[in-house]
């Protein structure tokens, strides 16, 4: 937060209205080009921001994992913020790779400090475990006028296992419902609407921030108990109720990973437990709920072909398995 006021009084002072600021992590690169293309596209002066494509890059081992870039560079502006959202969003989760001009700028510290006391207002410490990034860019996003996306790769982004995207935080889980919410006001305010076609693409983020939190929630030192809570905490939200409804791959994705950090959570000993692993249960897989109670739950899970019933939901299969079972005299 200190951060973020300080940019509003250092940039305040320091650019004049048409000027531009930019941003870079200290072990990230722009390509030698990219400030010449940034003032190609930019032509007519028009532009708020200016987007540069990213290679991401593994810090350990030096390879690229990924890029994330266009074949031609397109102008965004009008109606093209709706349209557009799809091509443009992922830009809007971090500060680097981009020029902005100080007027989308001014302000965003005031912003910042609103988001914390409209969502954290019963925390101690009201601070996003992580996503500040994208809450500046949703409110610069919000105020630019039109905005220039580069072709081909432009910075490269290394990727640090040791970052906070990473580690377990008691915040995380209200970060990416904090961030999910605030896009979704992004949206409303610059376009007057959100399409069909952006809440499937917020839906498949929500999704995407769903399957990593589990793994870290997984990989942490957390008790099966606690990280049992933590799982009913993603379940019990509305946002994920809602989303959990869709009919998406990577939707459908997330609640089957949900379903296995449970599966793995579950001890028929630990009775503070069950009353999270039967809400879970019950959201996740409504139509084999009713079959998995506490005292068989550990036998089904342990059968690779129940336990994938389970995990698709699938009442017919799962009531198949155990006939199965019984004909082989198997216990149930």
């Amino acid at each position: 937060e200190a951060a973020n006021a300080d940019m509003d009084i250092t940039y305040g002072k320091a650019l004049a209205e048409d000027d531009y600021a930019c941003f870079l992590d200290a072990d990230d690169e722009y390509t030698p080009d990219f400030f010449k293309r940034c003032v190609s596209l930019n032509e007519n002066k028009t532009l708020d921001i200016i987007i540069g494509g990213s290679e991401l890059v593994d810090s350990d081992t030096s390879k690229m994992v990924e890029e994330r870039k266009r074949n031609d560079s397109i102008i965004v502006n009008d109606e093209d913020f709706s349209t557009l959202f799809p091509e443009y969003h992922w830009h809007m989760r971090q500060m680097w790779g981009k020029l902005f001009r100080k007027r989308v700028i001014i302000g965003q510290a005031d912003y910042y400090r609103s988001v914390q006391e409209k969502y954290m207002s019963d925390k101690t410490d009201k601070t996003l475990y992580y996503g500040s990034d994208t809450v500046f860019c949703l409110y610069t996003f919000g105020r630019a006028k039109s905005i220039g996306i580069l072709s081909g790769i432009n910075h490269k982004y290394y990727i640090n296992s040791h970052s906070v995207s990473y580690r377990f935080d008691p915040n995380r889980i209200e970060s990416d419902w904090i961030l999910h919410a605030e896009t979704e006001k992004y949206l409303i305010k610059k376009c007057g609407f959100i399409s069909n076609q952006n809440k499937s693409v917020l839906a498949i983020v929500y999704a995407y921030a769903v399957k990593d939190t589990v793994h870290v929630i997984h990989k942490s030192g957390l008790s099966s108990e606690k990280k049992l809570r933590e799982y009913c905490k993603i379940v019990e939200n509305n946002i994920s109720k809602n989303i959990f409804e869709l009919c998406i791959k990577e939707v459908i994705e997330s609640k089957q990973e949900l379903l296995s950090g449970t599966i793995l959570c579950y001890d028929a000993k630990n009775n503070k437990a069950a009353e999270d692993y039967k809400t879970i249960i019950n959201e996740l897989a409504p139509k084999c709920a009713s079959a998995l109670q506490l005292s068989n739950a550990c036998l089904i899970f342990s059968n690779p072909d129940l336990a994938k019933a389970v995990l698709a939901d699938d009442s017919n299969e799962m009531m198949q398995g155990l006939i199965r079972k019984f004909q082989k005299n198997e216990e149930v």
